[in-house]
């Protein structure tokens, strides 16, 4: 039994240990807390959250989604990507010349909250590389030291996502709660160098778009 929990924490472990690396969907949803009511940024969360939870049951299948797919859907990908990504930068830092108050900025509706969260993690190759690289060894390994049965291993992938969830809820609660302390000129800085960091990383896509197409 004592092994068997050692295999949840690890799994546990795993998951917080994917979510501290900064992403576009930390950057993203960083802009939501600073932006919007913590309800929309819940949201934002559960789309996201759908999306890491389907590809960690691929990863846990085996399927390797990134070389099983075709040369020109992976560079679609990519490309649309890196225009989702510098999109929604552009998108913020246009607002952000016209935020007066915290009171101006146009609350986001549910829908478009839970769409953001998924389109941001779907179409991102980094994440999917990401899962199927970490949580893909994570199950080779997780065989070899314990003997688990298929139940045990599907419940891995909630525990993996809980541990993912207990660190990137907090925060941006901690985020959300915070932006009323903020100077108004300082919480329109982070908007600014979060956008500039999610343009950066637009870019860096865009560069893996080009090379897909052999250039």
């Amino acid at each position: 039994m004592s092994s068997i929990i050692g295999y949840y924490i690890a799994a546990f472990h795993l998951g917080i240990i994917v979510a501290i690396p900064p992403g576009s969907v930390t950057f993203v949803g960083i802009q939501y807390a600073l932006q919007q009511r913590f309800s929309r940024t819940l949201l934002f969360i559960i789309g996201s959250t759908c999306v890491d939870l389907f590809y960690l049951s691929l990863a846990y299948s085996g399927f390797d989604l990134i070389s099983s797919m075709n040369r020109y859907v992976l560079s679609a990908l990519y490309l649309f990507c890196s225009f989702l990504l510098i999109g929604l930068s552009v998108k913020t830092i246009f607002s952000v010349r016209n935020y007066k108050s915290r009171n101006s900025v146009p609350v986001a509706g549910k829908r478009s909250s839970f769409t953001t969260g998924v389109l941001v993690t779907i179409a991102n190759p980094a994440t999917i590389a990401g899962w199927f690289a970490i949580a893909g060894n994570f199950f080779l390994f997780a065989r070899t030291r314990w003997q688990l049965t298929t139940p045990m291993e599907i419940m891995a992938l909630g525990v993996i996502q809980s541990g993912v969830l207990f660190y990137f809820i907090p925060f941006l609660f901690i985020v959300s709660k915070l932006r009323t302390k903020f100077p108004l000129r300082l919480e329109k800085g982070l908007l600014i160098v979060s956008s500039l960091l999610l343009i950066i990383l637009g870019l860096l896509v865009l560069n893996e778009f080009i090379k897909s197409l052999g250039f």
